[in-house]
């Protein structure tokens, strides 16, 4: 009689299968299997043969541990940036990401203290709660816990790794998605995942600051769950509308920018993202907002923005560059250190093997000790 693996972990492979944007019919199919048999192993119902293991192992490149690990890995509360089921396939890989986020972070934690998350704001249990005020205020307050003040914003990823907030980026497979953020079930830290599907830096800052706008504000919120659609649309938009506000008020404070314009034209918003880093796009929506220009030349200044091809590449975006995160990547290279055998342990015990390590946290393993690293420090026996 053949037995299968009691060790094995169903939702795991549906992370994996998820992660690699694979149906279950195409998998099946890859490995000699049927449908109904993987929708079993998914559901818990029937667990794989060692055979079947090393195939999903295999065809998915993932090792044969991240399929035996903890079953809590994985990240609470996430907010996506859209509600539309075409884009189900890239949540799905994006929420498999964050779950790879924790279980690496978890096995990190025996290693190295990340700094405590210590983000200002979070007051909050209701989003209807939150006024357009307080938004504005937690935007300046977290400008200035940053060490911004009203000045252009620095590196945001940086900014929120400093606090405490541990980030990622990866391709998604689409560009209609650019982040998510959620706190991890397993480590317990807050993680954020940047798609890099759009070679867009300004952009991605914008959705850097996005996230951070959820982690503030939202933290103590209760996911968006309801059972009336029309109710769970209304929350998700609220929420969204929120973390917009508290972007655009944290990479341009209206004070400043209030201060800088003078004609207001494209040529002029042109020069200011120079200075402030941050989209011609979104600063046209900002000052609508702020009623320094009225609908009719707002309308004209989005087609004149588009006649000149700025919808695809705006003026500027070549000399700006893409923000990195460097937590996770150093404490890879912190606790593998110059021993390349340590990355057999980390691929046991995370789950992951080197190249999803390469491709979530930019990490290669290394024959020179990093010296230089003073974001952690050793954990407490």
């Amino acid at each position: 009689m053949r037995v299968g693996i009691e060790e094995f972990r169903p939702e795991r492979l549906s992370l994996a299968r998820e992660f690699r944007i694979r149906t279950k019919k195409s998998l099946a199919d890859a490995i000699g299997t049927s449908s109904s048999n993987l929708t079993k192993w998914e559901a818990g119902d029937h667990k794989p043969e060692e055979r079947h293991l090393h195939d999903l192992a295999w065809e998915l490149d993932f090792p044969h541990s991240w399929f035996l690990g903890e079953a809590s890995v994985g990240a609470s509360g996430q907010r996506h940036r859209s509600l539309k089921s075409s884009l189900k396939r890239q949540k799905l890989r994006m929420s498999a990401a964050l779950a790879m986020m924790d279980s690496t972070v978890t096995y990190l934690d025996d290693f190295v203290e990340f700094i405590e998350p210590n983000l200002p704001g979070g007051g909050w249990s209701t989003a209807a709660s939150i006024s357009e005020e307080e938004i504005l205020n937690a935007a300046i307050e977290c400008r200035a816990a940053f060490g911004f003040g009203l000045n252009p914003a620095g590196d945001i990823v940086d900014g929120m790794e400093e606090f405490g907030v541990l980030v990622a980026r990866c391709e998604v497979g689409g560009t209609k998605i650019d982040g998510v953020s959620a706190w991890a079930n397993s480590s317990g830290h807050p993680l954020v995942l940047l798609a890099t599907d759009k070679a867009n830096p300004a952009r991605s800052r914008f959705d850097a600051a996005h996230e951070l706008g959820h982690l503030v504000l939202h933290r103590h919120i209760k996911p968006i769950s309801f059972d009336d659609e029309s109710e769970r649309k209304d929350e998700f938009e609220l929420q969204e509308r929120q973390a917009n506000l508290f972007a655009s008020e944290f990479l341009l404070p209206t004070q400043a920018f209030v201060s800088d314009l003078n004609l207001v034209h494209l040529d002029e918003f042109a020069d200011l993202k120079l200075k402030w880093n941050t989209s011609i796009k979104m600063m046209i929506y900002k000052a609508r907002k702020l009623g320094l220009i009225d609908a009719d030349y707002y309308k004209q200044l989005l087609i004149y923005y588009n006649s000149r091809g700025w919808n695809r590449r705006e003026p500027h975006d070549e000399v700006m560059n893409f923000e990195q995160p460097h937590a996770i990547r150093e404490a890879l290279e912190f606790v593998i250190g110059a021993d390349p055998k340590r990355l057999y342990d980390a691929e046991q015990r995370s789950g992951l093997n080197g190249s999803l390590m390469e491709e979530l946290f930019s990490f290669k393993p290394s024959l020179d000790p990093n010296d230089n690293l003073v974001v952690f420090r050793r954990a407490a026996n």
